[in-house]
């Protein structure tokens, strides 16, 4: 299965196990919790999986509400299927450790490029990743004490992970250029 459309799906069941939502307030939360840079396809998959969740029975309209000129907001709730599905999904995610993600697969074929171009395109990375860094550590103080710590620690720990990498990235170089004391 299309891993957006299973983080959209299960996105949209966790906000519907906080509380009974419709799809803009889900939309605004997505960006208000900074979601949409690190779960992939948001929001422009929210509207598809609700969709597919109230066809498969996981959650259910409460009630549809007209304000004014807008258009109308159908609130979803989820139902007690929905909250098995969403609790075995989040839990499988949460304790299986992803086996090779992309970037260590691509580790083990860097050998093919010559030696300029691997410490290039480690460079690149490691350029990028700072720039990554900033852009959490400036999410998480933006999200400020007003949020819940349990909302935001995926940034928590894609920062953690990101100095880890970091770290390792800057050993590496400095081993490719022969000056083991050089940081690339």
């Amino acid at each position: 299965m299309n891993r957006s459309r299973d983080f959209a799906a299960l996105t949209v069941l966790c906000f519907l196990n906080e509380d009974d939502r419709h799809p803009y307030e889900m939309l605004r939360l997505i960006r208000q919790r900074h979601k949409d840079t690190i779960i992939p396809g948001l929001p422009r998959s929210i509207y598809r999986a609700i969709e597919r969740l109230q066809a498969d029975g996981l959650i259910e309209p409460v009630e549809t509400t007209r304000e004014g000129r807008r258009p109308e907001r159908t609130v979803y709730r989820i139902t007690p299927d929905g909250g098995e599905e969403m609790a075995t999904q989040l839990s499988r995610l949460v304790t299986a450790p992803e086996e090779i993600p992309a970037f260590g697969a691509a580790l083990s074929l860097l050998g093919n490029l010559d030696a300029d171009l691997q410490v290039s395109a480690l460079r690149q990375r490691r350029i990028r990743l700072e720039g990554r860094l900033a852009e959490y550590a400036a999410q998480l103080a933006a999200a400020g004490p007003h949020l819940e710590f349990k909302r935001v620690m995926e940034l928590d720990y894609l920062c953690a992970v990101g100095h880890a990498e970091l770290d390792w990235l800057r050993r590496v170089l400095a081993t490719m250029s022969g000056d083991p004391a050089r940081v690339g």
